[in-house]
């Protein structure tokens, strides 16, 4: 049974820098079974290195049909399954530079400097001390 035909799908640069190192028939049988299989779930019969190379964009563009059907559902993003994201650790790093600020500045206040500020200061500190070393 093939999946629900879709309207679009994402097709990334590595499709195409994959695709173009095909020989023509090859590189055309290659992008027909990738819009084919990505648009309307029809499984490809190629042969040979075009054969090679929708294995290993396949994944991917079921991945891409999984969201896309999640996100037609109203799913929501998936949980980090304890994993700190990117942006965790950027929060967390910020909270810390501002601890470690309001420590060596004896601020007390709410006001938070910016990342921007910080790097500022410690550019200024670094400054200093390899002006006390030469």
């Amino acid at each position: 049974m093939n999946p629900e035909p879709r309207a679009q799908f994402t097709f990334f640069r590595s499709y195409h820098e994959a695709i173009s190192t095909l020989k023509p028939r090859a590189r055309l049988a290659c992008y027909d079974a990738v819009a084919r299989y990505a648009l309307d779930g029809v499984t490809p019969e190629l042969q040979g290195p075009a054969a090679t190379v929708f294995i290993l964009m396949k994944p991917v563009l079921d991945k891409g049909r999984a969201r896309a059907e999640a996100g037609a559902l109203g799913g929501s993003r998936p949980k980090a399954n304890g994993r700190q994201t990117a942006s965790d650790k950027e929060k967390e790093r910020d909270i810390h530079s501002h601890k470690e600020w309001k420590k060596e500045s004896g601020a007390s206040g709410t006001v938070i400097p910016s990342t921007e500020e910080l790097i500022r200061q410690r550019r200024e500190e670094w400054a200093r001390v390899l002006d006390g070393l030469g």
